[in-house]
């Protein structure tokens, strides 16, 4: 019988062992019997995927936070879909609760607009999951200081905007 939601949640972040008994009539060739084609359903929780900050001008570098993964297993970062590449030049695999984090630095060229950033663990279709990231165009950065000028112990304060913010 299926197991109901209280049964679930006390086995939650358990492992255990999976063992099948078969019965035989004692007798050669029949002394055991082979279990062939099982398939197991298991419900892993959905693959997702986040960028910090989630906007920022050329040039910003982002954070990316993912979890669900399969543990250890290598993660594989690509822009738009995985067919054309992947942005990550050396692997980056997931830790023990399949958690992983990976910097994105973007060119200080990059065109303005929306990228989909789509994470996936290699070699296991649809364990992937996607977030978007958005390029801002270009602002001319400013920077002011008050007061322009004084003597010696003037306190000043410098105020910028439009500046990287990393």
């Amino acid at each position: 019988a299926p197991l109901n939601a209280a049964q679930v949640a006390l086995l939650e972040g358990e492992t255990g062992y999976l063992m099948f008994f078969t019965r035989g009539d004692g007798v050669a060739p029949h002394m055991s019997a082979f279990i062939d084609n099982v398939a197991f359903l298991i419900d892993f929780p959905d693959v997702t995927l986040s960028a910090v900050p989630s906007s920022g001008p050329a040039g910003t570098t982002f954070l990316l936070t993912g979890s669900n993964n399969v543990p250890y297993g290598e993660v594989e970062f690509c822009e738009e879909s995985c067919d054309n590449g992947t942005l990550n030049s050396e692997p980056i695999y997931a830790d023990a609760r399949g958690d992983v984090l990976a910097y994105l630095s973007t060119d200080v060229n990059a065109d303005p607009g929306s990228y989909t950033i789509i994470s996936r663990v290699k070699g296991l279709a649809g364990r992937s999951a996607s977030t978007t990231i958005t390029i801002q165009a270009a602002s001319q950065p400013t920077l002011s200081v008050s007061p322009a000028r004084g003597p010696a112990g003037t306190v000043f304060v410098a105020e910028g905007a439009n500046l990287l913010p990393n």
